[in-house]
């Protein structure tokens, strides 16, 4: 049994296909309030529906495809304004966008986001192996097996692994010590 790999344009058209096939189905036959919400967003020019936050707030899920052309990523600071035709503008804020208050506070803020990342590579534990019983540094706190020990039990495993397996060529056979190869053209 085989593979086809068709290239990448081809499979981008054939799954944009049928996503917007499957919209138009629930569009058409029915389905459930977040099945409808799906499919009306999946439509060319279709809209997204706003969701519910804690409070009074709304939240709106922008697409992958959106947040790339605009540059946008997880945990960017974003203003919205309202333009006179009742649309909202949503892009990027600068420092010089925010209030002065606000810039300190936002500067603070990245600075103690970037000591939160420094700490979390820097963090290490101090372990006790279950094989040996040495005492040795690792990044997790649930981490078992010092390095050595680690390696030797997988090392054990895989060669577990191999041995269940019997491979039924003559020289895995031999490997195994199963069978002997005989060199062709040796009498016997």
């Amino acid at each position: 049994m085989g593979t086809a790999i068709e290239p990448t344009e081809i499979l981008e058209n054939r799954w944009a296909d049928q996503t917007e096939r499957a919209a138009e189905d629930l569009l058409l036959g029915g389905g459930n309030h977040a099945e409808i919400s799906w499919a009306i967003a999946c439509v060319p020019g279709g809209a997204y529906t706003l969701t519910r936050r804690a409070g009074c707030a709304l939240s709106l899920t922008l697409p992958g495809a959106l947040c790339e052309l605009l540059g946008m990523k997880a945990g960017d600071r974003v203003v919205y304004e309202v333009t006179e035709r009742g649309t909202v503008e949503v892009r990027r804020a600068n420092l010089e966008d925010l209030p002065k208050r606000a810039r300190l506070a936002a500067l603070r803020a990245d600075y103690l986001q970037d000591q939160i990342t420094a700490d979390e590579l820097l963090k290490r534990y101090e372990n006790r192996c279950l094989d040996c019983g040495e005492t040795y540094t690792a990044r997790s706190a649930g981490q078992q097996f010092c390095p050595a020990c680690r390696l030797t039990r997988h090392r054990e495993s895989n060669l577990r692994c191999w041995h269940r397996r019997g491979k039924q060529s003559p020289s895995y056979q031999a490997r195994l010590g199963k069978c002997t190869l005989v060199p062709t053209g040796a009498s016997s």
